[in-house]
């Protein structure tokens, strides 16, 4: 791994870091974990977590095609995918299934490097990896992100 590299991956782990210090408190205090909901004013980005969250892993890629007929943003469903994965996905041990998470800006970064034709590859494939781990998480106990402390 080159120096270049090495700080470009400093650089995202100190935004997941400050990303972390800054999200608790737009959480809603008291909300109940197997109702976890994502915080944010965005009715639309809320709707379209909860929907990939919900949706069946044989579906989910028809699912994205459909959301992007329908007139969803790619990055709409970027941050959706990584949301979604935050809220159902064990982060310890960190890698694993966390993976998922942790390949959302990569993954995006490479869509956005990519010719016009193949920049949604990485989407549907972030998607599908998200599937997979949320899949593996339920097989180990359907581990959900709990509310926060009450203030």
């Amino acid at each position: 791994m080159n120096s270049v590299s090495r700080r470009r991956f400093l650089e995202h782990v100190g935004l997941l870091a400050g990303a972390s210090v800054l999200l608790p408190a737009a959480w809603r205090p008291g909300s109940a974990h197997a109702q976890s909901r994502v915080p944010f004013p965005d009715a639309e980005l809320d709707r379209l977590c909860r929907e990939l969250r919900d949706v069946h892993i044989d579906d989910a890629l028809e699912w994205v095609t459909a959301q992007l007929q329908a007139g969803a943003t790619p990055d709409a469903l970027w941050n959706a995918t990584l949301l979604a994965g935050v809220y159902d996905v064990e982060p310890d041990p960190v890698g694993f299934d966390f993976h998922c998470v942790l390949a959302v800006t990569p993954a995006y970064e490479l869509g956005q490097r990519a010719a016009e034709a193949e920049r949604l590859v990485p989407l549907f494939w972030n998607v599908d990896d998200f599937k997979h781990s949320q899949n593996g998480d339920r097989r180990g106990g359907d581990w959900v992100l709990p509310p926060a402390p009450a203030p």
